[in-house]
């Protein structure tokens, strides 16, 4: 099972993000925006965001790569091309708060190769996720632990991530665990505050004077990333 730092990882090189911003400021109306490139640098290559009529992503293209999402009312279906070959296909269940209960990915076109994991959540936190495959083997369960609204833990046989927030932010479009989840097309962390940390990855947020975050940079160790985000309102 991916852990989140290898989402982390995966995010710097193929950051895709989607969310309709309501944007305000003081008691004056601020138009709607869309968040429709993210940049990953020094080296990224811009990720474009395309909309339906209901304001939720449907296309997500980068160079080659092309992820597609369609909408049922209690499920999403994600299909992952690269140069318009079959990379995966992601089904995603919903629950009536709209959180992912089971993930069934698919790695090649006949479906013969899969992975499949069922979540389950106390209120809208996430508590348990059992993952297995279609090798067979012993399935992996993952435990949460939560505090004051946000994952603070996640653990898994003996190993564990320690995750850690900005205690005097909420969480907005532009947060980077809620880039991942984008990026992933489904949503099974519901955090109240800003993402800050993971183990020793720490995030870094510069915001513009609209309160819209513009960009972020992501440290680990000497190694430092940039994500970079443009938007546009009606």
């Amino acid at each position: 099972m991916k852990t989140l730092r290898k989402l982390i990882s995966l995010t710097l090189v193929f950051a895709f993000a989607s969310i309709l911003v309501q944007c305000k400021k003081d008691n004056e109306k601020k138009p709607a925006c869309n968040l429709i490139t993210v940049t990953t640098a020094p080296n990224g290559t811009p990720i474009h965001l395309n909309y339906n009529a209901d304001g939720k992503l449907s296309r997500a293209v980068s160079a080659t790569a092309l992820i597609t999402y369609e909408y049922l009312p209690n499920s999403v279906t994600i299909l992952t091309t690269n140069s318009g070959v079959f990379q995966s296909k992601t089904i995603a269940t919903l629950n009536i708060d709209g959180l992912a209960i089971n993930v069934r990915t698919e790695n090649d076109s006949s479906g013969n190769s899969w992975s499949n994991t069922f979540y389950e959540y106390n209120g809208q936190e996430l508590s348990k996720s059992t993952f297995t495959t279609s090798a067979g083997g012993q399935a992996v369960v993952s435990t949460y632990t939560w505090a004051n609204q946000n994952l603070i833990l996640l653990s898994t046989d003996a190993t564990s991530q320690v995750f850690g927030y900005y205690s005097n932010k909420l969480r907005q479009t532009g947060d980077y665990l809620l880039l991942v989840q984008q990026l992933q097309g489904y949503e099974i962390y519901r955090n109240k505050n800003l993402f800050k940390s993971l183990d020793a990855v720490t995030l870094n947020y510069e915001f513009g004077t609209d309160g819209r975050i513009n960009s972020l940079s992501v440290t680990s160790g000497a190694t430092e990333n940039f994500v970079i985000y443009e938007y546009q309102c009606e």
